[in-house]
């Protein structure tokens, strides 16, 4: 089975295909890394680009047809499930094959077969760094919250890398947070305290002032500010600054003073609730930025991160009763 349409191949590099492009018929729409490509009206076609290579098209012509027997405005019978041997996904709705793995079927609420996917899936060192932060975050509202920021260009993937390889170099990284950052920042330093990484967080302001004050030019101060505009925390920005190290800022407010101050910023820019100030949804998006920073620290630097993983978790294990519920009195159950 060929993977193409018209003269684009699943696989080809970007140079490969651009001779069927176009500025008139084709749309390059960047934070998603897809080229629409319309070679006729009211025919569109997706074009999925990644690491240069077309990875996925996605096809809905209604003259398109696979062969004479698989193509576009037919009825998706039994017979063509056999041959194809298709079976349905409840997640995607869509029809994938054992037989093809590059072959989607999709269908409509009557399974008329409406449209096609060939998706090439990424293999070795190009698939690892995804496969690792799809099962870190296979919490729906994580990456639901992690989707909104990134399709919202709120949350820039490449400032993420600088930061993960900044922190895996880092010799010492100062959490800081202070009001109603301090709960985030405090679990920022618990969830990083399982990396391979020399962290330090203080709660009160004046032992972050003084640790802040001994940074080096090879130390992150990593700061967390809802606002940005407390006078405290801005404070020890600058005397982090002052002192050479690299600043970090994840706040909500891209303009905020204590951005003035900062090296790389981080933007947890989610629709707050009215008359809550620090509301859910800055706090979870906050959180996705910081397990998707981890997961990058880790790829980074695998086989040290699992090592933390295991004595961190091995100095807590005694804690934790081994009591069932069977076991306890009736009046506690």
């Amino acid at each position: 089975m060929e993977y193409r349409y018209k003269n684009i191949y699943l696989g080809e590099t970007i140079e490969e295909i651009f001779p069927e492009l176009n500025n008139s018929n084709t749309e390059y729409k960047r934070s998603i890394f897809v080229l629409l490509y319309r070679p006729y009206e009211n025919i569109e076609v997706y074009i999925y680009l990644k690491f240069g290579k077309v990875r996925l098209i996605k096809i809905f012509d209604e003259n398109f047809q696979i062969d004479n027997t698989l193509k576009v405005g037919i009825a998706l019978t039994d017979e063509i499930i056999n041959r194809y041997d298709l079976y349905y996904d409840d997640f995607e709705e869509v029809y994938l094959s054992k037989k093809y793995k590059e072959l989607v079927v999709i269908v409509d609420l009557a399974d008329n077969i409406i449209g096609f996917s060939f998706h090439l899936e990424l293999v070795g060192d190009e698939a690892f760094a995804t496969d690792r932060i799809k099962n870190y975050l296979e919490c729906k509202n994580l990456l639901d919250i992690y989707g909104s920021l990134y399709w919202s260009k709120t949350l820039d993937a490449n400032i993420l890398d600088t930061v993960a390889d900044l922190m895996v170099s880092a010799n010492k990284i100062l959490f800081i947070g202070i009001g109603g950052s301090a709960s985030i920042t405090l679990d920022t330093y618990q969830t990083f305290l399982r990396a391979p990484l020399n962290c330090i967080y203080v709660p009160d302001l004046h032992m972050q002032l003084m640790n802040a004050s001994i940074l080096e030019n090879n130390d992150i101060a990593f700061i967390i500010s809802h606002t940005g505009t407390n006078r405290d925390i801005i404070h020890v920005a600058r005397v982090a600054k002052e002192a050479g190290a690299k600043v970090i800022v994840l706040t909500t407010y891209p303009a905020s003073p204590i951005t003035k101050y900062a090296d790389y910023i981080l933007i947890s820019n989610l629709t707050e609730q009215k008359n809550k100030p620090e509301s859910i949804s800055v706090r979870l998006s906050q959180l996705a930025i910081i397990d998707t920073l981890f997961v990058l620290v880790q790829i980074r630097d695998e086989g040290r991160t699992i090592e933390r993983l295991k004595k961190t978790r091995s100095s807590v294990a005694h804690t934790r009763t081994t009591l069932k519920y069977t076991d306890l009195p009736e009046d506690n159950i």
